[in-house]
């Protein structure tokens, strides 16, 4: 690259390409509340992506009995609230994916409540 302005001296900055920079490893908090409910009953579905020097940015998936049931955008904190209508009895699972942007890995956790 070349710099020139009248009154100056010309400069010139030369760079080695570099290798790509790896994409961060994000975790996430999850929680649902209340843990046991009876069936029909809705609960509270939060979670937080965080990594470390970097804000995750993008939308995460709610899944539940295996079936995609919400598609929620991050905050600017990287945290989602949802809430999420139970069905069935036993114990099922809540399962959140955040499927990662440029820069940053995929990552998924689940949780358990009981219906009944």
């Amino acid at each position: 690259m070349t710099a020139a302005r009248s009154g100056y001296a010309t400069g010139v900055a030369v760079s080695e390409v570099s290798d790509p920079v790896a994409a961060a490893r994000p975790r996430m908090r999850l929680r649902v509340q209340p843990r046991a409910v009876r069936s029909g009953a809705t609960v509270q579905v939060r979670a937080r992506v965080l990594a470390r020097g970097i804000t995750p940015r993008g939308r995460v998936e709610v899944f539940y009995r295996g079936e995609r049931v919400r598609r929620v955008r991050l905050d600017d904190e990287g945290r989602i609230t949802t809430s999420v209508a139970t069905a069935g009895r036993g114990r099922q699972v809540v399962r959140v994916v955040y499927r990662g942007a440029p820069g940053m890995r995929r990552v998924a956790e689940r949780a358990r409540i009981q219906i009944r």
